[in-house]
């Protein structure tokens, strides 16, 4: 067995390898392996001749603990193998590796309150050289504690386990910094190598808050509320902001009405005590509250009580030390109270309509204040229909009629605030509350919801629903009974389907033409109070966009002067129709010829002929008409004149006197009746009442045309809302109409020339 010391400095001799061979024979000597030709390559030679081995170079026994070789002996002459051996050179350890730690420096935190002997970090360190021998073998040591404390002494175990002995004080040594040491137990020469520990204390609660003041005073005003009365300071030695520092206040007592409130401010760890509910000075001047302060976290404290020397010191901890508590006094300021309603609510049964002066309610308010007792004045604050009024003894009367469908009264009930106002500086006022429940009477009576209605014209029959209301509630409303009262020339016309009801169908027959209606309705209510009720029905054609024309819905809105001019327009317009009346004939063609009673001169133009429907009418029956061109016809001997003639009427002028015929109808047979008339005017006025009663009658003989064929021009274009033609409002009178005689001058002068107009 060879053996080499490591880190050695070479060349040096191992001896020569043992071969028995003669003297006379020739040997070669050869090794390879570890060491040679395999790594550590080039550690070790030998010579060929004598066999030698020789150390050529340094070698590590932390990397290579033994070298393996093949030693081969070799005749020259022959070349023979003489020997082969196997070789192991042991590498021997020195102590040339300190211990080293496996971090330069750790880092760990310590709680205030921690127990002596726990575990606050672990520190690692390891040795290269040969494991079981003096040089890898080390010890641990804390060489420094900055600080050194007297109340806290870090050690450390063979292991690595830093802890304390004593008590951790955040108030005496925020951070500790250790130095921790391994040494090796080499013979020759020990090596060694350190590290840093630092360790940080955190703060807990080893302190209790103070209150800095001892007389703690505040004061307030009567009727203050939410408002602060005072701020309570307090000291701390622990760190601020923490949860050892932070201060947390209670009320113990005096807050049994729950008047008060504690809250801590988070930027000075003052204790803000505030006032939520008013206080009264009747009550009594002084208040007093019992607070105190802690913590968040429970407080707690370690005290060295002895040291000793290769073990765990002796302590005493505490943590029942009472929190600390203060007294408050809060002095109440009296100020000027209101008057009090006892109670402040009160309630009443009317019957609308009562009569005035009825006593509702009597209120009683009462001061407090001594120094104003009972000098006070009553007065009525919200009352906004103005019925009622308080005297000052609180008597509530009702000077006007309370009406129950005011639009003040909401649900059957009318709410009065009362007010009691004292003399003081300055006065002060209380409140009371009257609910007055109204009771109702059959003081209204029904009316239409709706007075204005458009209807369509139709083949058949159609309806409009009709709605009615009564203010009164029941059973004084409905349902209503309802009454058409039919003038002469609408009966027929117009029928309700049912007459008992809160809405009752309005039925129009179809041979109901356009035009305006205005029909009268008589409605009752249950007990028989009734109201008159006339509904306007507009009657026309409908279209696809509107029911009527808008036109006409717009003009109700008119003003009085608008109308005015309205009505005047239709004046001039039926003028000029009675001239038009007059002097020709749509259908037929007149024979212009001297009219003795108009005292004018007619040309004759001899152009025109009477159309071929028209027949005359001479004594009741048609006579058979000249041939075109001729202006008279001949009876008697006498000349006969046509004044006018159509389908249903004639006219015709004999020598002393003016014939009309007007065809009448009646279920079975057509008969014509005869007028006589003295001059046109007479006419005139016959023709127009004819036609209007043919209107509103619904006879349609008048409109019996044939149609006539006209060119297809496709489907009707869809009809657009025409905008309303505005009219300038103006000042309008009856007595205007009273000036309008010469829009007429000249038709009535064709007349009667001689007259003065």
């Amino acid at each position: 067995m060879y053996t080499i010391e490591e880190e050695r400095r070479p060349t040096f001799s191992l001896g020569i390898v043992p071969v028995n061979v003669s003297d006379d024979t020739k040997v070669e000597y050869q090794i390879s392996g570890m060491g040679v030709n395999e790594e550590p390559k080039g550690v070790l030679g030998i010579n060929r001749d004598t066999g030698e081995l020789r150390v050529l170079k340094k070698v590590d026994r932390e990397k290579h603990q033994s070298l393996k070789l093949k030693f081969t002996a070799l005749e020259v002459y022959p070349r023979t193998l003489n020997t082969h051996l196997g070789i192991d050179i042991k590498i021997l350890d020195i102590n040339d590796h300190a211990p080293t730690f496996k971090s330069e420096s750790y880092s760990a935190t310590v709680k205030e309150g921690t127990a002596q002997g726990e575990q606050v970090v672990l520190v690692k360190a390891e040795d290269w050289d040969e494991p079981g021998t003096v040089n890898s073998t080390f010890t641990l040591r804390i060489v420094s504690q900055t600080p050194n404390t007297d109340n806290a002494q870090f050690f450390i175990d063979q292991s690595g386990v830093i802890s304390f002995r004593g008590c951790i004080d955040y108030e005496k040594a925020e951070k500790y910094v250790l130095i921790v040491e391994a040494k090796d137990e080499g013979d020759k020469i020990q090596l060694s190598s350190s590290t840093t520990v630092f360790i940080t204390v955190e703060d807990e609660n080893n302190n209790r808050p103070v209150m800095e003041a001892t007389n703690l005073v505040a004061n307030v005003k009567e009727r203050d509320s939410n408002v602060t009365l005072l701020r309570i300071k307090v000291s701390d030695r622990d760190e601020p902001y923490t949860p050892g520092w932070k201060a947390k206040y209670t009320i113990v007592s005096g807050n049994e009405n729950k008047k008060y409130k504690i809250l801590t401010d988070p930027d000075t760890n003052d204790g803000v005590l505030t006032l939520l509910k008013s206080l009264d000075y009747e009550d009594g001047q002084k208040r007093t509250l019992s607070v105190m302060v802690e913590n968040e976290i429970p407080y707690s404290t370690c005290t060295v009580k002895k040291v000793v020397a290769d073990g765990l010191w002796k302590l005493e901890k505490n943590s029942n030390d009472a929190a600390e508590t203060r007294t408050i006094t809060i002095i109440v300021e009296d100020v000027n109270d209101p008057p009090e309603f006892i109670p402040p609510f009160g309630t009443v049964y009317v019957e609308e309509n009562s009569a005035t002066g009825i006593k509702l309610k009597t209120f009683t308010a009462v001061d407090r204040d001594a120094s104003l007792s009972s000098k006070f004045r009553y007065s009525v604050g919200d009352d906004p229909a103005g019925w009622v009024s308080i005297d000052q003894t609180g008597i509530v009367t009702n000077k006007q009629k309370v009406d129950r469908e005011s639009p003040y009264v909401k649900n059957n009930t009318y709410t009065v605030t009362l007010l009691a106002i004292d003399n003081g500086v300055p006065p002060m006022t209380g409140t009371a509350t009257l609910v007055i429940y109204i009771t109702d009477v059959n003081d209204n009576t029904p009316y239409l919801v709706t007075t204005d209605i458009d209807m369509c014209v139709g083949e058949t029959a159609s309806v409009a629903n009709l709605i009615a209301e009564d203010k009164d509630e029941e059973p004084y409303s409905g349902p209503f009974f309802f009454q058409l009262l039919e003038k002469e020339s609408l009966k027929g016309k117009w029928r309700l389907e049912s007459t008992l009801g809160y809405t009752v169908r309005l039925i129009k027959e179809k041979d109901v033409y356009s035009g305006v209606y205005v029909l009268h309705f008589k409605i009752e209510d249950t007990q028989g109070e009734s109201s008159e009720q006339y509904l306007t029905v507009t009657v026309c054609e409908c279209t696809a966009m509107h029911k009527c024309n808008p036109l006409r819905l717009t003009s109700h809105s008119m003003s009085g002067g608008a109308i005015g001019v309205a009505l005047a327009t239709l004046f001039l317009i039926l003028g000029i129709l009675l001239l038009a009346l007059v002097c020709t004939s749509a259908r037929d063609k007149l024979v212009f010829t001297q009219i003795d009673h108009c005292d004018s001169s007619l040309l004759n133009s001899n152009t025109e002929h009477i159309g071929s429907d028209c027949q005359p009418v001479i004594n009741g029956s048609p006579r058979k008409t000249h041939n075109a061109g001729q202006s008279h016809l001949v009876r008697n001997g006498k000349d006969v004149y046509w004044i006018y003639k159509d389908q249903n009427e004639s006219c015709v002028e004999t020598v002393n006197k003016i014939n009309c015929y007007w065809n009448e109808s009646t279920m079975d047979q057509k008969y014509w009746t005869n007028s006589q008339y003295d001059n046109m005017a007479q006419i005139n006025m016959f023709l127009i009442s004819k036609r209007v009663d043919s209107l509103h009658s619904g006879r349609n003989d008048l409109l019996e045309y044939n149609p006539h064929p006209y060119a297809d021009e496709g489907e009707e274009p869809e009809m657009l809302p025409l905008d309303a033609i505005s009219i300038p409002d103006s000042e309008f009178t009856p007595d205007q109409l009273l000036d309008l005689g010469p829009r007429f001058k000249t038709l009535a002068s064709i007349c009667k020339p001689q007259a003065q107009y």
